[in-house]
């Protein structure tokens, strides 16, 4: 958009405008410091600026006597006309990741980041950078922005985030925000249908981690754009919390604490923020096992949707899923938190695994060798699958052990009570407990502590 005016020949001035963009503009414009001069039409000025043209006449200024003559401009415009622009709230919209791989939303509606006022209705998924993105539904590729490389949580980074915003039938516009550099696949004018590749995520812009920016828009008469609230089509986990689980109040996450066993302690830790992931996993001590990597967009998810059996034969240690039914779309209202998979139409089945479809029951009798020299005593290693924690007890000592288990919890939930005795075999590997987050929990953690004594 380009404002700019003509001075006729009585001392007046003739106020135009151009635009080059490939959408209708709704411009508002407001006069400030108006010196000796009256406009021929009611402030402020709003009006429709077609797409691709040139010198559409706004309004003219008069003088009101001779002498000095000013006044200074200043406008906002929104994409489209929102006279016409009415959103389907029908329509059913596809999460913007690849068919088959599962995401969580760190931000949700009304977030208490960065989600008010324009952004109320607007969506972050955990997507590392470089992970594909694609239309969540069809349009014209009204803007891209492609050439930042640079990302921050200041204010000055407001205008760095890359991003591809996409026109709909029914006037809205569907925003894709922190994208790569150099990462849009279209360009302004293209036609994209819904699961279309359009780019792949970054970390650009006013941002505090790698993620994707999701909401989808309409104009404002006051020349602005406002977020609405959409629905989505795809698999959703399940919110239920394990019958029974005991909550136990625990020790401050990441603080270490040692046994006379000398067995460090670590803990997983989870907090609100505006970047891609809520949750993550800290440890306090080099020699503790790496814990499960998150499923997200992995090539191999590690557990069973329908919580029915863990096949575990893979010597790295990962779960695997026993086999299931693929699971219907499903009409999704989308939550802060929640993982989700893409069902795209027209693309193959697939089997949803979730966390929160894990039981306990699901490792009933599992016992499993240890090689030999992977750890010299008994300690905890941890798989984390979605905001679920699996742990499991991990011997060493070529004898028997009895030992005694104490986790801390915040904002957490357990499958067992503790202290536990337990007795484990020599060189192998038995499963523990299940942790998750509280419901609503935003800071949330364990730790874990271990008192060992040897048998025979």
């Amino acid at each position: 958009m380009r404002i700019y005016a003509e001075e006729d020949e009585r001392g007046g001035f003739d106020l135009f405008a151009d635009s080059g963009h490939i959408v209708d503009l709704w411009l508002n414009l407001v006069l400030r410091d108006i010196e000796n001069l009256v406009a021929d039409e009611p402030l402020p000025f709003a009006s429709l600026v077609p797409a691709r043209s040139r010198r559409n006449y706004l309004f003219s200024l008069h003088p009101v006597r001779r002498g000095p003559r000013g006044y200074r401009v200043e406008y906002t415009f929104a994409r489209g006309n929102p006279r016409t622009a009415r959103h389907d709230d029908d329509h059913l919209y596809l999460f913007p990741f690849d068919h088959a791989t599962k995401h969580c939303i760190t931000q949700g509606y009304n977030g208490r980041f960065t989600h008010s006022g324009e952004n109320q209705y607007a969506l972050d998924f955990d997507l590392k950078a470089g992970t594909p993105v694609h239309a969540a539904r069809g349009g014209v590729v009204a803007e891209v922005k492609t050439d930042s490389s640079v990302g921050g949580i200041g204010p000055e980074f407001d205008q760095k985030g890359n991003y591809i915003l996409i026109a709909h039938a029914d006037g809205s516009f569907g925003n894709y925000v922190h994208l790569q550099r150099h990462g849009s696949r279209v360009r302004p004018g293209d036609i994209v249908d819904a699961g279309d590749l359009i780019g792949y995520s970054g970390n650009t812009g006013r941002t505090s981690g790698p993620h994707l920016h999701f909401d989808v828009r309409v104009p404002t008469l006051k020349g602005r754009m406002r977020s609405v609230p959409v629905r989505f089509v795809g698999v959703r986990e399940s919110l239920t919390l394990l019958s029974g689980a005991a909550s136990v109040a625990g020790h401050e996450a990441g603080k270490r604490l040692k046994e006379a066993t000398g067995e460090p302690m670590y803990a997983a830790v989870g907090r609100g923020s505006t970047g891609a992931t809520d949750d993550r996993i800290n440890r306090t001590d080099a020699t503790q096992p790496e814990p499960g990597r998150p499923t997200g967009s992995d090539p191999v998810d590690l557990l069973s949707a329908a919580g029915t059996g863990i096949r575990r034969s893979d010597p790295r240690g990962d779960l695997r899923p026993a086999e299931a039914e693929p699971v219907p779309r499903q009409i999704i209202v989308p939550e802060e938190g929640c993982y989700y998979y893409a069902n795209h139409p027209g693309l193959p089945p697939f089997q949803p695994h979730f966390g929160s479809n894990l039981r306990d029951a699901d490792f009933a009798g599992d016992c499993r060798p240890v090689r030999r020299g992977i750890t010299r005593g008994v300690e905890l290693r941890v798989e984390r699958i979605d905001s679920t924690y699996v742990l499991f007890l991990r011997s060493g000592l070529q004898s028997p052990a009895a030992v005694r288990v104490h986790l801390g919890l915040r904002g957490m939930v357990s499958t067992i009570r503790t202290p536990l005795e337990i007795s484990i075999g020599p060189e192998c590997e038995i499963f523990l407990a299940l942790l998750r987050p509280e419901p609503g929990a935003r800071d949330y953690g364990y730790s874990s502590r271990l008192r060992i004594t040897a048998l025979g």
